[in-house]
This record gives C-alpha cells, sequence and structure tokens, in this order.
C-alpha cells in the first residue's frame, strides 16, 4: 500500500513499450524494450544498435545492426525474434483498441513469462485497465497523460497464498500486532527543516499565549525567541521519533529485529565503532544495543570498504531458446458459447463507479479476514487501516476527494459483518466450516456454453450443506427494507443458480444451497434455486 503502480518493474517495461509503439521516434522507450527481460539485449549490444546514428530510429538501427553482424551471436538471436514480433506488432496498429494491441504484443513478446513476484500479473492489469480507459480511437493522445494517470494508482501488496510478510509504515501499524517485526534504516535521520519565515508556539498556563518569532534578517544578529522556539519544535520531532520506535518495537509478539548501520574504523588492530547520527532512531537506543554492534564488526567478521566486491546486477531475462508456450486445445464448436457470469450482473443506473469500487474493496477486505492474519479484527484495527484502504481505493481509480467517505462505508460494513452472528458464520470466525474458499474461480460448460464465475464465498456447514454465498454492499434508507431485500433476492436469483450449477459439476451429489449477505445492512437472505 506504499509504492506506486508505475514504480514496479513490470509496469515499467509497460509503459516503455507502449512509449515505443505510439512513438518510433521515442529512442529512449526502444531502446528500454530492447533491454527488457523478453529480449535483454547486453550494454555492448545496445551501443552496437544505437550509438553510431542518431537520425535513425531504433528499430532501422537493429535492422541494419542485425544485417551487419555487429551483434553478438546470443545478442542477434534475441533481438532477431524481439525485431520479429514488433514488426509484426506495428503492422496491427489500428486494427485493434490500444489496449488490446499492447497487451497482444507483451504476450507475444514473453511479458508474462518474465514476472517473478506474484502480484506482477494483478499490477499489469491494473495498467492495461487504465491504458484503456485513456485511450482515443485506439491511440495514445498524450504519454504525459497516462504517466499522470499512473502517479494516482498504488501498487497491489495482497498477499498471495499463505505468505505472512507484510511491508508498511509504523503509522500503518499502529494498533497491529505480529508474531516477528523487522524494523530496517534505524541509523537514518529525517531530512532538516528549513527556516521558516515565522515561527511560533503555545504557552500553556494561567492565560493561554502564542509567541511569534520572526526569521533573522540578513545581516542580523540570530534572534534568541527565534532558536529558542526552533529548539523546541525539534525536541517535538525527537520526541515524536521516539513514540514511534515504541510503537515498531512493541508490535512485536515474539521476535523484534531492529536493523541499523554505523560506521567502523580499524587502527592499530583496535576497532572504533562511531555513535550513530544524532536524531536517528539507532541513536535513541545506542546505549542497548553498541555491544551488538561491536560483536558484529568483530576482527573474524569485519569486511573493509576498500576490499569489498562490488556485485554486478544481473541481467534478468528469458532463456535463449525461449518460445511461446502452445496453446491449450480448445472446446468443439458446438461449445464454443462463453457466458461470463460476471458480465452477467444486472447493471443499474444508480450503481456508481465509486459503489462499484466500494463493493471490490469489501470483498477483498472479506477475503482477508478468512485468512490465518497474525493481527488484530477489531474495530482499531480497521481504523488503524484507514491509510491502507484509502490507498487501495486510489488504486481501484477512487477520485481523492471521495476516498474518505468510500473507507468510511468500508469500515463500515467490515465492522458490522464482525459484530453480526451470521457475518462472523460466514467468515468462519467463530464456528467450524470445512472447505471453505473466497473469491473462488470456477469455469465449466453446461448446456453446450462455456460458464465463468467467481463465488464470493463457499463453504460446508456442520450439518454437510455447501453454501455458495454473494456479498451484495447495496444500502437502503427509509422504510420497505423487506420488499427492496426481495426485490434483490429476485434480481441475483438468476445468477447464483448459474452458480449452483456450477459447483454442482465439481461437488456431485452434495446438497447445495444460495444465499445473499448485505454487510452494511446486516441482512441474510436465503434463494432459493430452480
Amino acid at each position: 500500500d506504499i509504492e506506486r503502480l508505475r514504480d514496479r518493474p513490470v509496469v515499467q517495461d509497460l509503459i516503455a513499450l507502449t512509449r515505443a509503439l505510439v512513438h518510433l521516434g521515442d529512442r529512449t522507450a526502444w531502446l528500454a524494450v530492447l533491454r527488457a527481460p523478453w529480449c535483454g539485449l547486453t550494454l555492448a549490444n545496445l551501443h552496437a544498435v544505437a550509438a553510431d546514428d542518431g537520425d535513425t530510429t531504433v528499430v532501422e538501427a537493429l535492422q541494419r545492426a542485425l544485417r551487419t553482424g555487429r551483434l553478438s551471436e546470443e545478442g542477434a538471436v534475441r533481438a532477431s525474434r524481439t525485431c520479429n514480433v514488433l514488426n509484426a506488432a506495428l503492422a496491427e496498429r489500428g486494427r485493434w483498441s490500444l489496449r488490446l494491441w499492447i497487451e497482444r504484443a507483451w504476450n507475444a513478446l514473453g511479458g508474462p513469462a518474465t514476472t517473478s513476484r506474484a502480484t506482477d500479473l494483478d499490477d499489469a492489469e491494473a495498467y492495461f485497465a487504465r491504458l484503456e480507459e485513456i485511450e482515443t480511437a485506439g491511440d495514445l493522445e498524450d504519454v504525459a497523460r497516462l504517466e499522470e494517470q499512473l502517479e494516482r494508482l498504488f501498487a497491489h501488496s495482497r498477499p498471495q497464498g499463505r505468505v505472512q510478510v507484510e511491508l508498511m509504515t509504523i503509522h500503518a501499524a499502529k494498533g497491529l500486532e505480529f508474531d516477528a517485526v523487522i524494523v530496517p534504516g534505524l541509523h537514518r535521520t529525517v531530512r532538516g527543516e528549513n527556516r521558516e519565515l515565522l515561527r511560533w508556539t503555545r504557552i500553556a498556563g494561567a492565560d493561554d499565549g502564542v509567541v511569534l518569532a520572526p526569521i533573522r534578517a540578513e545581516g542580523a544578529e540570530a534572534d534568541s525567541v527565534y532558536r529558542w522556539i526552533e529548539l523546541l519544535e525539534q525536541q517535538r520531532l525527537l520526541r515524536e521519533r521516539a513514540r514511534l520506535l515504541y510503537v515498531a518495537m512493541t508490535r512485536a509478539k515474539r521476535a523484534l529485529h531492529l536493523v541499523g548501520a554505523v560506521k567502523a574504523s580499524e587502527r592499530d588492530g583496535a576497532i572504533t565503532i562511531s555513535e550513530p547520527p544524532k536524531g536517528s532512531m539507532l541513536r535513541m537506543i545506542w546505549s542497548t544495543v553498541a555491544p551488538a554492534f561491536e560483536i558484529a564488526y568483530s576482527a573474524e567478521a569485519q569486511v573493509s570498504g576498500a576490499s569489498a566486491l562490488r556485485r554486478e546486477q544481473a541481467l534478468r531475462r528469458l532463456p535463449l531458446d525461449w518460445t511461446p508456450p502452445t496453446a491449450p486445445r480448445g472446446l468443439t464448436a458446438a461449445q464454443e458459447s462463453v457466458v461470463d457470469i460476471e458480465a452477467e450482473r444486472p447493471d443499474f443506473d444508480w450503481v456508481s463507479q465509486v459503489s462499484r469500487r466500494i463493493g471490490t474493496l469489501v470483498h477483498r477486505e472479506l477475503d482477508r479476514l478468512t485468512r490465518p492474519r497474525p493481527r488484530s479484527q477489531g474495530p482499531a484495527a480497521l481504523e488503524a487501516s484507514r491509510s491502507r484502504l484509502i490507498s487501495e481505493l486510489a488504486e481501484l481509480g477512487v477520485p481523492p476527494d471521495r476516498c474518505d467517505e468510500a473507507c468510511d462505508k468500508v469500515v463500515r460494513a467490515i465492522e458490522h459483518t464482525l459484530s453480526d452472528t451470521r457475518g462472523r458464520w460466514l467468515l468462519g470466525l467463530d464456528a467450524r466450516v470445512r472447505e471453505a474458499e473466497s473469491e473462488l474461480s470456477l469455469s465449466g460448460v453446461i448446456e453446450g456454453e462455456i460458464i465463468d464465475g467467481v463465488i464470493d464465498r463457499t463453504f460446508v456447514d456442520d450439518r454437510g450443506v455447501r453454501w455458495i454465498v454473494d456479498f451484495k454492499t447495496s444500502t437502503h434508507e427509509g422504510g420497505g427494507l423487506d420488499a427492496f431485500l426481495d426485490a434483490e433476492v429476485a434480481r441475483y436469483r438468476r445468477q447464483l443458480t448459474r452458480y449452483v450449477r456450477l459447483m454442482t459439476l465439481f461437488k456431485p451429489g452434495e446438497p447445495v444451497k444460495a444465499a445473499l449477505y448485505f454487510p452494511l445492512l446486516k441482512q441474510w437472505r436465503e434463494v432459493t434455486v430452480a
């Protein structure tokens, strides 16, 4: 929740690919495409392609380098494959939407095969979605607008599977607890404040007042009052950093790892360790942790900076013999009709884009609550997660001026679910359920149609009944709540019927029931399906 989407390597490669295909003269983007993992030309090969002639495009220079044999043997193989894919992509310009054009080229280059993190494909999908929103007639009128849009999106940090490591700020960790906590960079200091034109401080007492002091004029003597207020502010900041350090250290239940660095020097066989910089968190606890640093800098473990070996960063790239995977066998012609249940969901004018994104995040948070996690699930923990929730809403595209209001609804939906007996039962928090899954994607063939769907929550209760539950973040004000809920049941009955039939393909003979749950309303409705 603290890394911008555009800073992720997979998105940086996609930005370069987009810029290169949209503008043949963007030499920087084209060279980045040839350096990216799907091609991976060495610096020597890149120099052979582009160093001599700045008046031709990189595509022309690459083709000339291939003809004249200026590339290494391996570089020629990589460049030839990449060049063929890019030429084919350029020939298709205008035949597809911008999103499909870039996505097809990325897939043909082997982009998905170069991903290394579990969230890379999610990040790529977020990029393609934003590209689709800003394209004009299959083209990108302004590259700067794309980069501006990406500045507002944050990379998805949701852990995959049972990964239990989270990266967050100390502020975001307030109120949470973890089995182990690692606090890095304790030796770092905050950037010094600029000298303010006017400083002031409030004086508490019988007659509360404010003391003001202007910055000294050029050539004038220092103002003692200004300096006094400046020192007060520095002390306040130090106390605040000490409070943050206390918060970080008390988040750990079993293990705490404090990481910092200090300067060390050796003279006449004796090692001297310098104290950490003033104002750093490490300086605050130095009297306690100094012996550990002395052990770390013992003669056996010491490596001087002069003799340290520089490690050249390895070039990540596809294997030289990489080829696109063979597409799986398709269905017979009679079974090629595809139905996406999600796409068939009823669409209503009163459901705004913001409401949809609120629903997406509520679903995501309810999914988180079903996983084994080393954190509290109470209201205090939810409030402490506001910064993360707001970041995720921004990632989903909620305008900044609507994020606070949207976050309030998300928090209220989760609080209602956790305080509702039925809600806790659905999440498996109080009652034992088995074969529980959240956001379960299923596909199958029913009556000659390929059916795709994502089930919000499914599990088998203590009576052996499998439940399929769809979460709805609908709201309702005023009277007639029962009539509203009955209308929602009728509206979503067809969708749930498909879910039940889809589940029956995978769990034949198992009794299945379906229901809707409304977190914002604390309401539950069982749905009878045919």
